[in-house]
């Protein structure tokens, strides 16, 4: 993925390939914590979307989005699954970007990526 440029991303043409994503060995002991922490975040991550596009407070809801995808990179990072760390890095720096009318769409964008990413780890 290049991380230089997120608008193929952000205009929904190209989101990278969840069936690309590994997990070493040692890691996966700690993936059942990861995916129930995710999953909990993604909701969050719905929800400050669907206020956005009710124009509720969008500045707040970019804020939970930032704050959601940025934990989601954290614990990404710390287990070792550097496509789903990559990806919220990308996505964090696309919010520079985004009008304030794409932000409901391109969130929810994520959030989906996120879910089917963490439901392809369950396998």
């Amino acid at each position: 993925m290049n991380s230089s440029n997120f608008s193929d991303t952000r205009n929904k043409i190209h989101f990278p390939d969840y069936h690309s994503i590994s997990i070493s060995a040692e890691s996966k002991e700690y993936l059942f914590d990861f995916i129930e922490s995710i999953n909990s975040k993604l909701e969050e991550l719905e929800a400050a979307a669907l206020a956005c596009e009710k124009l509720n407070d969008p500045k707040e809801n970019l804020a939970v989005a930032k704050r959601v995808l940025h934990s989601i990179k954290g614990e990404a990072g710390i287990i070792g699954i550097s496509e789903i760390y990559e990806f919220c890095h990308i996505a964090e720096s696309a919010f520079e970007e985004l009008k304030l009318e794409e932000l409901p769409d391109m969130l929810l964008n994520i959030k989906d990526w996120l879910y089917s990413a963490v439901d392809y780890l369950k396998q």
